[in-house]
């Protein structure tokens, strides 16, 4: 090992040089034994990256809702650090079919051609943690033929205890993911000293800038010949609908047996912990999913989708057909208007059930693989106030994130010939997302947002610990709701 490099590595705990040892020496790299004297370092990262990881839609869910699933410890572990995050079905079914429509195909090829590659060390580096994305991680890349010389996931935290949450609890050695992974290539630079260059893809633009400019610093200091960061901007990601309620709902009922189990344990809320209000305030209460009307849809009926598909499918080719198929359907219901402050809710809602008609003009591709419809709405003069004709995009197969920016890459492939159109009878609907609400309601009165005040509190319930102060306090915040 290099002055230099031993100098970067100086502020290494012994625990962080272990944990990365071990990673290392479990890796295929380590465990073949190769006489390969590899002088580049290819790291992929995984999310948006390798694989167009799922992100929770704001079309279905409240802005309020995605940040508690998003946070740690608050309804779940926090999105990335919940298996939920990449359960997108039967995971046997995912397999055999190597998880397909979900992979960012031109990265894909590069990280094959780089495994392929004696002169390359080639990485799968991700934040993801070991628990609990250990086994489902790996699977997903060995379905892909992604045989990678290292997969490495970060070890956080060290230690597993269940305490109630099916979820992984401890201390972290690493205290962010930057952190571990320029940890991680330090090690690899001290472990094979023939590395000169350092390659790596990631999707996000502050990790990008910060590995850009250490990068430098490492080719400044004689470490490096050569460095570069590949700004990634993959295709769309998505849930299909029904999978992304039926994820939540699974995200949600697992809140629910924790805090029941809570309740029976008398269990504590941690006292370190990211966010302490938010988890705090989630802590004993149960959550309840609640639609909120946010639009006015049109929806199709099967049989006026099975008449729609059945001409587009002699419209194009069986290339294009096939690619856009590997997508679920999505365009069964489509935003018409976003019913915003001013409008006349007793109205919009005495529409629904009515009828419209839409004439479809053209077929074309949603960018970068996807198929829809353009069709212009036809009204009847029994208006609807803030309502006009309009021009429809109508996604068939696509990505679901690209549903509601199909016009923003559609382009025409073939236009339907205007003696004898196409027409599609909708239905109006509401439209609604979900917001969620806790049970019981979150006693506003009392200081949640760091539970100190049961010192102070008169019930004498703080004798037996902040936890049934809380039950207390929600028993008695529950009486005045009923």
């Amino acid at each position: 090992m290099t002055g230099p490099l031993r100098h970067e590595m100086r502020h290494m705990t012994s625990e962080q040089r272990k944990i990365l040892n071990s990673l290392f020496e479990s890796s295929k790299f380590s465990k073949c034994g190769s006489d390969a004297q590899p002088t580049v370092l290819d790291i992929y990262d995984f999310d948006s990256t390798l694989f167009m990881s799922p992100y929770m839609s704001s079309e279905l869910w409240s802005k309020k809702l995605n940040s508690l699933v998003l946070a740690e410890g608050a309804i779940g572990p926090g999105w990335w650090r919940d298996l939920n995050s990449l359960w997108l079905g039967d995971t046997n079914e995912l397999s055999k079919s190597a998880w397909d429509g979900y992979w960012n195909d031109t990265i894909v090829e590069k990280a094959s051609h780089s495994i392929n590659d004696p002169q390359r060390l080639t990485v799968m580096l991700t934040g993801r943690r070991v628990h609990p994305f250990g086994e489902i991680i790996p699977e997903m890349l060995k379905s892909k033929g992604l045989d990678f010389d290292i997969v490495a996931l970060r070890p956080d935290p060290t230690e597993t205890t269940q305490n109630g949450t099916d979820f992984s609890v401890g201390p972290s050695v690493f205290n962010n993911t930057m952190e571990f992974k320029k940890s991680f290539i330090l090690d690899v630079l001290s472990k094979v000293p023939s590395i000169n260059t350092i390659i790596m893809y990631d999707d996000r633009k502050k990790h990008v800038m910060r590995f850009e400019e250490w990068l430098n610093h490492l080719v400044h200091k004689k470490i490096l010949n050569h460095g570069q960061v590949h700004f990634v901007v993959g295709p769309a990601r998505g849930f299909d609908p029904e999978t992304e309620m039926a994820c939540m709902q699974k995200i949600v009922d697992e809140h629910n047996k924790r805090v029941e189990k809570r309740r029976q344990d008398n269990e504590l809320p941690p006292e370190h912990v990211e966010d302490r209000h938010v988890v705090h305030s989630w802590w004993l209460r149960k959550a309840i999913l609640k639609p909120v009307v946010t639009s006015l849809n049109i929806r199709f009926s099967d049989e006026e989708i099975e008449k729609l598909t059945e001409r587009v499918e002699r419209a194009i080719s069986p290339e294009t057909l096939k690619t856009a198929k590997r997508f679920p359907m999505v365009g069964q219901e489509l935003t018409l208007m976003s019913l915003e402050q001013g409008h006349n809710l007793e109205e919009i809602m005495s529409k629904d059930g009515h009828k419209v008609q839409l004439e479809v003009m053209s077929v074309g591709e949603v960018k970068p693989d996807g198929i829809a419809v353009q069709a212009r709405t036809l009204l009847d003069p029994e208006n609807i106030q803030g309502m006009e004709a309009k021009t429809l995009y109508i996604p068939l197969w696509c990505r679901p994130a690209l549903k509601q920016i199909a016009s923003d890459g559609y382009r025409e492939l073939w236009g339907f010939d205007s003696e004898a159109p196409i027409t599609l009878s909708g239905e109006l609907c509401l439209g609604h997302v979900y917001d969620v609400e806790g049970d019981p309601p979150l006693d506003t009165s009392n200081n949640h947002r760091y539970y100190k005040s049961y010192n102070n509190n008169n019930n004498n319930n703080h004798k037996r610990g902040p936890a049934n102060w809380i039950k207390h306090n929600f028993k008695k915040s529950k009486r005045n709701y009923e």
